[in-house]
């Protein structure tokens, strides 16, 4: 009898040990599956001649896209529901999580200033390039902060809350001044170097542009239903925004709409201004970016893949175009041949995830969740 009790005791660790490996393995497997091989597969795609220059990975889930620091060295991304992350804008390499102390908050770079707001409904929180808290602002009791735009010229920043658009100092934080019948508007956005305010008035449809040196030199445009997004040149020349129906450019001395990007096939979901003014990306929720001359009104450059975007920016100098993507990306370049095919297989109803809209030449993007991609754009 005691022979069977060892030998069963020593069957019995033999099986446990057998299950625990099994276990173990199994679960290091589908890490392996579903988290280190999609992003070795995705960041090994970059070697390829597609145009793509690296990713930048920020979780397992979605990833929106924050944009560029105005010197170009860092790139901001939000993972959906999840961490905000500064990236080496040259490698995509992680270098801090933005953590301020409070919960919820959204991101952006200050400007010319070499530093990163993180705006909560009652605090703001800045920090350096690196992630590092420099200091804290704190609305008065029962304010709340509002939409946020920085203004170095002026060493301050500007909110636009309930009562209209004021300015407040960085340095002590206090209010100096708000602008004239500035109640009700939204998207505010500033030049780099905060020389120039921009506003939405929705009850109006009008979009108002300050130059803070002149404050009642502002200009109004009319007629711009549902702007979104609006952004300005990093010299406040040019005014950028976007709805629905298309993506538009104006010049912000006159009002004078100097360029458009009309697609009546696609909705409009991003765009991005580079800070020279000389490019506008245009994203459409149909899961394509265009890349457009100013100038000329010429499309440049195209990139297209099936997935909804989140978030698009244009490096400063305009050489790089970040994208926020639902799902990573995995790079592809596409054929006539296979744009001929896809296009049969759409018509017979195989398909239906999007390929119909591919064209021949243009970088095509397969995804999976928890990327960012930069594209190296067309000189």
């Amino acid at each position: 009898m005691e022979i069977f009790k060892t030998v069963f005791k020593v069957w019995g660790k033999g099986v446990v040990g057998i299950f625990g490996v099994l276990i173990v393995g199994f679960i290091g497997f589908t890490i392996f599956k579903g988290v280190i091989q999609p992003r070795t597969a995705a960041l090994g795609t970059c070697l390829t001649e597609s145009g793509c220059l690296y990713t930048a990975v920020n979780g397992s889930n979605s990833v929106r896209v924050i944009g560029f620091s105005a010197d170009g060295s860092r790139l901001m991304t939000r993972a959906g529901g999840g961490d905000t992350l500064i990236h080496d804008a040259a490698s995509g390499e992680r270098i801090k999580k933005l953590d301020p102390t409070f919960e919820p908050f959204s991101a952006e770079f200050t400007g010319s200033a070499p530093e990163i707001a993180a705006v909560g409904k009652e605090s703001i929180a800045f920090f350096d390039l690196d992630g590092e808290l420099l200091r804290t602002w704190q609305a008065d009791p029962g304010e709340k902060t509002g939409e946020f735009a920085a203004l170095p010229t002026v060493e301050g920043f500007a909110l636009a809350q309930a009562d209209g658009i004021n300015l407040y100092r960085m340095s002590d934080g206090m209010q100096f001044t708000q602008l004239p019948e500035s109640a009700g508007m939204s998207n505010i956005t500033a030049s780099a170097d905060g020389r120039y305010l921009a506003a939405w008035n929705a009850e109006n449809e009008t979009v108002h542009i300050w130059p803070l040196e002149n404050i009642a030199a502002s200009i109004t445009i009319n007629e711009v239903a549902a702007a979104k997004s609006l952004q300005l040149s990093a010299d406040g020349a040019l005014a950028a925004a976007f709805n629905d129906a298309g993506a538009f450019v104006w010049n912000t001395e006159n009002g004078d709409l100097i360029a458009s990007a009309l697609n009546p096939e696609f909705t409009v979901s991003a765009i991005s201004l580079s800070a020279d003014g000389s490019r506008l990306a245009v994203g459409y929720a149909d899961g394509f970016v265009e890349i457009w001359s100013v100038a000329d009104d010429a499309l440049l450059q195209q990139f297209e893949h099936p997935q909804k975007l989140l978030g698009i920016a244009l490096s400063p100098d305009g050489s790089q175009l970040a994208v926020g993507l639902q799902d990573d990306a995995v790079v592809t370049r596409i054929t006539a041949q296979e744009r001929w095919r896809a296009q049969q297989q759409a018509k017979r109803g195989l398909h239906t995830g999007g390929d119909e809209f591919l064209s021949p030449n243009t970088t095509y993007v397969d995804t999976k969740p928890g990327f960012a991609i930069v594209w190296a754009v067309t000189p």
